[in-house]
């Protein structure tokens, strides 16, 4: 008997954690890309919440059995009673060249689910969202609903999880990688115009509106994937949130080239910067003619002007055209601007996401948000949603 008492308080438990979920009607799909983690990925299948309708692993070209590991367990989950779909796919194997990475697989995955939601498999005709969680079990699956929370209410179309604003912070994690993290959290914020904590963090999820409009022919297939999220999800002003979220370190170690991996994501945050600073700057400027054209045209200025002092200022100490005495004050009037302009990117930001949601759910379009954010008092205009 002690077995069915068991099975009852499992019951009960799975019935509260469902509620939210079940009032809201939204259907919820988890994609985990996996590479060699035949040792942890039961575990994470294991501990992906009842409630979740849809899985999919995608197995990144692993050498060990991952592949055969992960589909006994989503198998074994089916036949104790868990009532969603499961799949496990490789990452695109028709592919040529192959594509791998993490980035790839979850793109892979992405595409999947989006597509069996298209065909109402899984998510039935209801609303939906994917998670992103990762298979080497270092990320806490009982903080899953909180992530997916602030799409159900409507208060953002993509959810970071921050390890930075858990209690526990990045404890444990290894003093190279969170100095890394610092770094690349400043330069990620630079480059997308956002206030993120932790883009670093790999724990995500996304509105089907996000997905289903997402460009996948502008991929990043590697590591620094979610920093080539966080520059697209910017550039077309999808609202983003985050929550706290725990932090899971086994020890594993990773087969990143640190060196290598800060000059590609240095190059994809550099190229990010002037793409956005062209989106959200030089196309207000050219495509939308207003009253307030000349205070646009100083923002622009402002925001170029400052980041072009930093290329000169860099260029004149390694050619010696400056002395380091005349290049610090060089460089200290770019810190100046480049805090005018974290100002105006905060600002920009803001104004763009507001606007961009009304334009998406219908309630006004692009001219009609521009007139009411002027009515408000806001100035800020930018060009139409890709």
């Amino acid at each position: 008997m002690g077995w069915v008492q068991n099975l009852r308080w499992a019951r009960a438990i799975i019935i509260v954690h469902l509620l939210p979920f079940m009032r809201s009607g939204w259907a919820v799909g988890v994609v985990v890309p996996a590479l060699d983690e035949a040792e942890h990925i039961v575990g994470v299948i294991e501990a992906i919440p009842e409630w979740v309708d849809a899985i999919v692993v995608v197995n990144d070209h692993s050498s060990d059995d991952t592949k055969g590991v992960a589909r006994r367990a989503v198998e074994q989950r089916c036949q104790d009673g868990w009532e969603g779909k499961g799949w496990v796919i490789d990452t695109f194997p028709e592919s040529q060249p192959p594509r791998k990475g993490v980035g790839a697989a979850i793109e892979a995955g992405m595409q999947f689910i989006s597509t069996k939601a298209g065909a109402g498999i899984w998510c039935r005709g209801r609303q939906w969202c994917v998670a992103v969680m990762d298979g080497d079990g270092q990320m806490e699956a009982g903080d899953l609903s909180a992530m997916l929370q602030p799409i159900i209410d409507d208060t953002a179309d993509h959810v970071k999880g921050s390890r930075q604003l858990h209690p526990l912070g990045l404890t444990g994690m290894p003093i190279i990688r969170r100095m890394g993290s610092w770094i690349l959290t400043h330069l990620t914020n630079l480059a997308t115009g956002l206030s993120v904590s932790d883009p670093q963090s790999g724990y995500a999820a996304s509105s089907h509106e996000v997905v289903k409009a997402w460009n996948w022919e502008r991929h990043w297939d590697g590591y620094g994937y979610p920093n080539h999220r966080l520059l697209q999800l910017s550039l077309n002003s999808w609202r983003i949130s985050e929550v706290p979220v725990k932090a899971i370190y086994h020890g594993q170690n990773s087969d990143m080239n640190i060196f290598s991996f800060f000059l590609k994501v240095s190059a994809l945050l550099w190229f990010g910067l002037l793409r956005r600073g062209s989106k959200w700057y030089i196309d207000t400027v050219i495509k939308v003619k207003t009253d307030e054209l000349s205070s646009e045209e100083s923002m622009l200025l402002m925001w170029f002007g400052a980041w072009l002092g930093l290329v000169l200022a860099s260029v004149a100490v390694v050619l010696r055209i400056l002395s380091y005495w005349q290049a610090s004050w060089v460089l200290l009037f770019f810190v100046m601007a480049m805090y005018g302009c974290r100002l105006i990117d905060k600002k920009v930001a803001t104004d763009r996401a507001d606007q961009f949601y009304a334009i998406r759910r219908g309630i006004a379009t692009t001219t009609e948000a521009h007139h009411n954010s002027k009515a408000a008092g806001n100035d800020t205009t930018f060009g139409h949603p890709e």
